[in-house]
């Protein structure tokens, strides 16, 4: 008979892994990154004790920072190409009133 000795898993390792997950998932749709990023590395400190961090916790840590850098990178794609339509909406916009006000007889 063999004895497998298996280490023990802490829950709040688990969690800060799954929610890092959930962060790094969602990153792309910006709004869950920062709840489920704080989540993780909340639980991944807590999770500590009096020891160091075992692997699932800094994996969760790892994927929360991941996640928020890219929820940031692709938060600033987002305003700029924004900005850059709505720039371009209202130059047309006033483009398009001009011409108009242009195409007006001068004198009734």
């Amino acid at each position: 008979m063999t004895d497998n000795v298996y280490a023990k898993t802490n829950g709040l390792s688990l969690a800060a892994l799954i929610f890092g997950i959930l962060a790094f998932l969602g990153s792309f749709a910006v709004v869950p990154t920062p709840f489920c990023a704080s989540l993780a590395v909340m639980f991944s400190w807590l999770s500590r004790g009096d020891k160091k961090m075992n692997g699932q916790a800094v994996a969760g840590n790892v994927l929360a920072v991941a996640a928020v850098v890219i929820s940031l990178v692709v938060l600033g794609l987002v305003l700029t190409v924004f900005r850059a339509a709505a720039e371009a909406f209202f130059t047309m916009g006033a483009e398009m009133f001009r011409d108009l006000i242009q195409s007006f007889p001068v004198s009734m």
